[in-house]
């Protein structure tokens, strides 16, 4: 019973999140958001990292539940939009002709990419997108677009 009663707190606790940060996003930004994911955060479960993605862009926060209330243990700076980036035809390329880039791409709930230095395109999940996970769940796609 117990077990259940604090999976349920849980769930409407990610819910509410989820809702106050497409509140947010919306007035701070006037964007809709079309996807909102909250997770809780260790140790305060009154917290919730939160991202965000909508009408192209995407966005990270941390939300505290309790404010005035519970401190805020775990910090984040909130993330100004930026572009998800998908839109490089490169990337519908590389889906069709590497399995790795397709299975990624599958299995992506929130996926965004960026072009690097060296003409290359990297995508990640933006749901791991800290920078201890964030090698961990990614795919690379060449400069030239062809399968490494």
């Amino acid at each position: 019973m117990a077990v259940s009663a604090y999976i349920l707190g849980n769930g409407v606790l990610t819910g509410l999140a989820e809702a106050r940060t497409a509140e947010r996003v919306w007035t701070e930004h006037g964007i809709a958001p079309e996807l909102v994911v909250a997770n809780p955060v260790p140790i305060a479960f009154w917290q919730r990292e939160t991202m965000w993605r909508g009408e192209g862009q995407r966005g990270r926060r941390v939300i505290n539940l309790a404010e005035g209330m519970l401190p805020s243990i775990f910090a984040l700076e909130v993330e100004a939009p930026a572009p998800i980036g998908m839109d490089d035809p490169r990337i519908a390329v590389a889906a069709e002709r590497d399995p790795d880039v397709r299975a990624f791409l599958f299995w992506s709930r929130m996926p965004f990419a960026e072009r690097q230095p060296d003409g290359s395109i990297m995508v990640w999940d933006q749901r791991f997108g800290h920078d201890v996970a964030r090698g961990q769940f990614s795919v690379r796609i060449p400069p030239d677009g062809a399968v490494e």
